[in-house]
């Protein structure tokens, strides 16, 4: 599913990182055009 958003979202960002136990991790990720991605921040 990412690389779907990854070729049909445009610009992309990320909100939020975070790893627990050292082995699993959570991003989310904001896309869309530049200033849409700076009111979701």
């Amino acid at each position: 599913p990412l690389f779907v958003a990854l070729g049909a979202g445009g610009q992309a960002r990320r909100l939020h990182a975070s790893t627990t136990h050292a082995i699993l991790r959570m991003d989310v990720y904001a896309f869309g055009e530049p200033a849409v991605l700076q009111a979701a921040a």
